[in-house]
């Protein structure tokens, strides 16, 4: 939801067989604040039916670089500074997504299967 189109916007990245609904107080949360945010449905990783553009090439890749490509798309579509709000194991995707952007200002992940992460 935009709140503000000069205010940075908080990508978040919902947890593995979540989906852009699970993330539906945290959107409230950073809005309150006057963030923008942003929530999808991640391919192989969400409930959720929406169909995918994915779908033919999904059988070919590992599911995290599909994460890490369709992550870094909406990295690309959203313009303007950008928070990472990523839950459990997709996080590892959004970190790689997020690796050497100026764009991006701030990452945080709420948990996640991480150990001696870089």
């Amino acid at each position: 939801e935009t709140v503000d189109p000069k205010a940075p916007t908080v990508i978040l990245i919902h947890n593995m067989w979540g989906s852009h609904k699970t993330m539906h107080r945290h959107e409230k949360y950073f809005n309150s604040l006057g963030l923008n945010t942003v929530s999808f449905n991640l391919v192989r990783g969400s409930r959720s039916e929406d169909p995918s553009p994915f779908r033919g090439i999904q059988r070919f890749k590992f599911t995290y670089l599909l994460w890490m490509e369709q992550i870094t798309d909406v990295l690309n579509f959203i313009s303007g500074p950008k928070y990472i709000f990523s839950f459990s194991g997709p996080s590892l995707s959004g970190l790689i997504a997020a690796h050497d952007r100026r764009d991006v200002a701030a990452y945080i992940c709420d948990g996640g299967p991480f150990e001696h992460v870089w």
